[in-house]
């Protein structure tokens, strides 16, 4: 589905990057956030990255059992791709819908299993404001799989995932204010999350119960 609500968030993030002193800024929203231009984005490396989009995380567990059951349904994956479980954390980009009807080779799904490919040295931050984009499997003598361990092979110093799906009106809400405090106040990335979870919490509006803020969690640098 559509997030009306990006290109405002957007806007709001630019203008505190640039209250900041910030000058070198490119935004990709609408159509132009495809997987092509996301990827080639990530290439060059900026101090921050934040995407905002939908994701999602297929337990392997779950999908292996349908398999062993017998289900002959073409959405089954083989079991070839569950011995990689990046594969089952992923994000949908611009175009991701239509391209799974039409059955292209680009999917606009952008999988853990890709970004751990990339070279990503160089970059500060990875805001990924997405559902359960912080899940993965625990696998023995290969630690936790997913976007964390894959953005940090990539070269990436701190990320900013969710534990769980998340609702809209609050990550909007803490997303804005974790920017603000973060270019806007000069805060540390580990303050400016928690000063936006706890502002959140403190509200006393509906969004204050911790299902709402805490998802978010900050790994890697501080």
């Amino acid at each position: 589905t559509d997030l009306p609500e990006s290109a405002e968030l957007a806007d709001q993030i630019e203008t505190a990057y640039r209250d900041a002193g910030g000058t070198k800024l490119s935004a990709l929203t609408g159509l132009n956030a495809s997987e092509e231009n996301v990827v080639a984005g990530l290439r060059t490396k900026p101090d921050h990255v934040f995407i905002y989009t939908h994701g999602f995380y297929e337990s392997p567990q779950v999908i292996g059992q349908t398999i062993s059951n017998g289900s002959t349904s073409s959405s089954a994956p083989s079991t070839e791709l569950i011995e990689s479980y990046d594969l089952y954390s992923g994000i949908a980009l611009a175009g991701a819908c239509s391209a799974q009807k039409s059955g292209g080779l680009e999917d606009n799904l952008l999988f853990a299993e890709e970004i751990k490919t990339l070279d990503l040295e160089g970059i500060d931050l990875v805001v990924l404001s997405a559902c359960a984009t912080g899940q993965g499997r625990l696998v023995v003598g290969d630690g936790v799989t997913g976007f964390q361990r894959a953005f940090y092979l990539a070269g990436v110093d701190t990320l900013v995932t969710s534990q769980w799906p998340v609702d809209h009106a609050a990550t909007l809400e803490i997303m804005r204010n974790f920017h603000i405090n973060l270019f806007s106040k000069g805060m540390s990335k580990m303050d400016a999350l928690h000063e936006a979870q706890r502002m959140m919490s403190k509200s006393g509006s509906g969004l204050s119960h911790p299902r709402f803020w805490a998802a978010w969690t900050l790994s890697g640098a501080p």
